[in-house]
């Protein structure tokens, strides 16, 4: 084995291919009231939506700290060997920075951690460490590995719309005045992920409107190129289920992942209802 794998877990990614793939998650830590809980170890997104409506807290997320990172980085790999570590954009969380910060300590130790910025997060890294996997079983060196993560970021392409807009409001992602008047006024926002930043890019009134605005939304920007899709939601499995009829009448999709559920960690911030797109066009000879 050339390198090891991480991911933080803001990433999703379906079982089978964390066991395939041999892909180490490294949770995030999230706050609810005065506990902490490792995203994915001790939460899941069920129990932090059921914590949520019992208690009135609301959550909040943090990257784990330097010697959490130190910590699992020793455990995954051993002096001389290699970690490529994938996570969640700079530009939503310290945790590509965090990463950064325990490469250079254990670059005394003789282990050599690779931080990659995925600039997104949810499938869109999940799709990056199946490309990365892939590279490594045909022999890939790691500078042509992090070359073909760099072409496949680029053809990356995230876009979501939001259900409970209370979570939004309590993360601090949005203007609260703002997500308090969405709410009152029923505004459904569609986002894409941006150069590693979330940009809201419509607003519609029905949550129909809503899923028909990400799908016509997928068609500018790919057309009738084969695809690789995923449907992902936050406990919204109906609302996943009608994104996906949409998707498969209206793109060619050359593999479909059946819709998933968020990772605790963006269902925090996003909330319960979230349902969200991640695609990127298929190239010859490429995944």
């Amino acid at each position: 084995m050339s390198f090891h794998l991480v991911m933080d877990s803001t990433g999703d990614l379906p079982h089978a291919w964390a066991q395939a793939y041999g892909v180490h998650i490294l949770p995030v830590t999230i706050v609810l009231g005065q506990r902490t809980y490792r995203d994915g170890a001790d939460l899941d997104v069920a129990t932090l939506v059921r914590l949520v409506r019992a208690t009135g807290h609301y959550p909040r997320t943090s990257q784990p700290s330097l010697g959490d990172y130190l910590a699992f980085y020793r455990r995954v790999a051993r002096p001389g060997e290699t970690v490529l570590s994938i996570h969640v954009s700079r530009h939503l969380s310290g945790a590509y920075d965090t990463a950064q910060a325990a490469a250079r300590e254990l670059a005394a130790e003789g282990i050599r951690v690779v931080p990659f910025d995925s600039q997104g997060g949810s499938m869109g890294m999940g799709f990056l460490a199946r490309a990365a996997a892939q590279a490594r079983a045909q022999g890939r060196p790691l500078p042509a590995v992090l070359a073909r993560l760099r072409a496949l970021r680029e053809r990356l392409w995230m876009a979501l719309t939001l259900g409970d807009l209370d979570f939004v409001r309590h993360s601090g992602r949005v203007h609260p005045l703002a997500a308090a008047l969405a709410s009152l006024l029923r505004i459904y926002p569609v986002l894409e992920v941006v150069h590693g930043r979330l940009q809201v890019v419509a607003k519609v009134r029905t949550p129909a409107r809503a899923l028909r605005t990400l799908v016509q939304r997928a068609v500018q920007r790919f057309g009738r190129r084969p695809l690789h899709l995923a449907v992902m939601h936050a406990l919204a499995p109906e609302r996943a289920r009608a994104l996906a009829a949409q998707a498969q009448a209206a793109l060619h999709l050359r593999e479909h992942i059946q819709s998933g559920t968020l990772s605790a960690a963006l269902t925090a911030h996003l909330g319960p209802g979230a349902v969200g797109l991640v695609a990127y066009a298929a190239a010859p000879n490429q995944v």
